[in-house]
């Protein structure tokens, strides 16, 4: 079990998610505006190409869909919200499905959304698939993870209030801030200075970012 501070962000009614999964049923519901909207947890993870489940397959999936390491990555997410979560509601949102990409003005505009989303997420987990836990020195290994080399997870990793790493098998690592946090680690890994003030939203340089963003991979240019 986890400690975290209990904070609830002020949420926009232009910026929440429309749907979230249940982390009991594994259900997605949607859900109007932000007066129905209930606190949720968030996922920060790199894809892998050919494995990530649609909104298509999590709709109806069949045992191809299951097949995948997507279906898998979704299924313990929602149990270790569950398991080990210290919030009643019991939500979570993930990129890879919870969202039709196949409507263009709902690709859209989740896109251009997404970092309310993730401030306003009471927790974001980074799941690091490539690392495995190996004792209380893990953060000095977190930079072989190919999680650090890609573009999207770069606002991921700086916008939320809470990050918590977890590894393959889903061991907590540890918090991005707290008195044992890896802030030299991912000050070099990013090479943004904004990782020292505890629970702060970071502003770093404009000039940094751009570098930072220069050495990052993404599937298209456009990203």
């Amino acid at each position: 079990m986890f400690d975290f501070i209990d904070i609830l962000p002020i949420i926009d009614e232009q910026t929440c998610p429309q749907r979230l999964i249940d982390i009991h049923t594994y259900q997605l519901v949607f859900f109007a505006d932000r007066k129905t909207l209930p606190k949720y947890t968030i996922l920060s993870h790199r894809w892998i190409e050919g494995q990530e489940v649609t909104f298509q397959e999590f709709l109806n999936p069949t045992e191809k869909t299951k097949a995948k390491s997507g279906y898998k990555k979704i299924i313990d997410a929602c149990n270790f919200t569950r398991e080990h979560g210290g919030w009643k509601e019991g939500y979570i949102w993930i990129d890879t499905c919870c969202i039709n990409k196949q409507d263009q003005d709902e690709l859209s505009w989740n896109i251009a959304s997404m970092a309310a989303f993730y401030r306003n997420a009471t927790i974001c987990y980074a799941y690091l698939f490539d690392i495995e836990s190996a004792g209380p020195d893990m953060f000095t290994t977190l930079s072989a993870s190919s999680y650090f080399t890609r573009g999207w997870t770069l606002q991921e990793l700086i916008i939320p209030y809470q990050v918590l790493f977890i590894d393959r098998n889903w061991h907590q690592i540890g918090f991005k801030m707290q008195s044992n946090s890896p802030q030299k680690d991912l000050q070099a890994m990013t090479g943004l200075d904004s990782f020292s003030d505890e629970f702060s939203y970071p502003t770093p340089d404009l000039y940094n970012l751009l570098r930072t963003l220069g050495r990052r991979q993404t599937f298209i240019p456009e990203d």
